[in-house]
């Protein structure tokens, strides 16, 4: 497996981890959460085409960056954790 489909591998597991986080969350906290939610699968979306049309672009340091983010959102129990960890997401995300 090539860094950029260990790299969209990671960012996938974190989208997932995001959903389920927002799922469990009573109505008016998920509404605090939508936008970061949202902005965070718009981006996942657009850096998977881009990594899927450009070839291996990421590096073995971004993984491990990226892995340290799934972390993060993995262990965020707080919306405001969360909407945190979703920021360093989409800040890594753009960089690709």
């Amino acid at each position: 497996m090539d860094n950029d489909s260990k790299t969209l591998q990671v960012i996938a597991q974190s989208i997932t981890i995001i959903d389920l986080k927002y799922r469990s969350l009573p109505f008016p906290e998920q509404m605090k959460l939508k936008p970061e939610r949202d902005k965070a699968f718009s981006k996942y979306v657009e850096v998977r085409v881009k990594l899927l049309e450009e070839g291996v672009i990421t590096t073995d340091d971004q993984i491990s960056e990226m892995n340290e983010i799934k972390e993060e959102i993995d262990e965020a129990a707080e919306n405001q954790a969360i909407i945190v960890a979703i920021g360093r997401l989409i800040g890594f995300v753009v960089t690709l």
